[in-house]
């Protein structure tokens, strides 16, 4: 089993550009450089895969039989994940393939287990994986779980309604807007 982990960062090591570990677990910090050549779409797509809670999804989940006020983040982690290999997460997880981990069950407790390396990913290392993508790419989540059945469907009609608006919106670089800064006032050099 993982050992247990604290909840806990060093911010000035994530605002230098340092790697963090987790367990046996390293997430390396891309450079600028690093998403131009991964695409930057793609990464944040990716990156998204990683962070997503299951209120991010709620018609989505509700639209394919899951009540997203009943999955919890890691077991919609698990979800999002069953097909990222580690091509497309190699860039923030190194060689790990998320997409071969098995999912095990002891006693209520669920794991991620590469049983060839011996890694372990359980709800507290998932915890801080995706608290510590989520500083580094400065992600709010918004989990919003309610028991009140006409409180759920209010909002998941809210969330099919914003899919829909949003759907055929083009695609608009997070990034470019810094990068004009950065080159326009000379700190960036290629």
């Amino acid at each position: 089993m993982a050992e247990k982990l604290k909840l806990e960062f060093d911010e000035l090591k994530l605002y230098f550009g340092y790697d963090y570990q987790v367990g046996d677990i390293i997430i390396h910090q891309p450079t600028m450089g690093e998403i131009i050549d991964y695409g930057e779409r793609e990464y944040y797509s990716m990156v998204h895969c990683l962070t997503s809670i299951p209120s991010d999804a709620k018609s989505l989940l509700w639209d394919s039989g899951i009540d997203y006020c009943k999955i919890s983040d890691f077991e919609y982690f698990i979800h999002m994940t069953r097909n990222l290999t580690k091509e497309q997460t190699g860039i923030l997880l190194g060689d790990i393939d998320l997409s071969k981990m098995n999912v095990y069950k002891k006693d209520d407790d669920l794991f991620l287990v590469d049983e060839e390396r011996g890694i372990i990913i359980d709800k507290m290392v998932h915890l801080n994986i995706s608290t510590y993508l989520r500083m580094l790419h400065n992600i709010k989540n918004k989990p919003e779980r309610t028991k009140s059945k006409i409180v759920r469907d209010i909002l998941i009609e809210e969330d099919r309604r914003k899919r829909e608006l949003h759907k055929d919106d083009d695609y608009k670089s997070a990034l470019l807007p810094m990068f004009s800064v950065l080159v326009t006032s000379g700190i960036y050099h290629k």
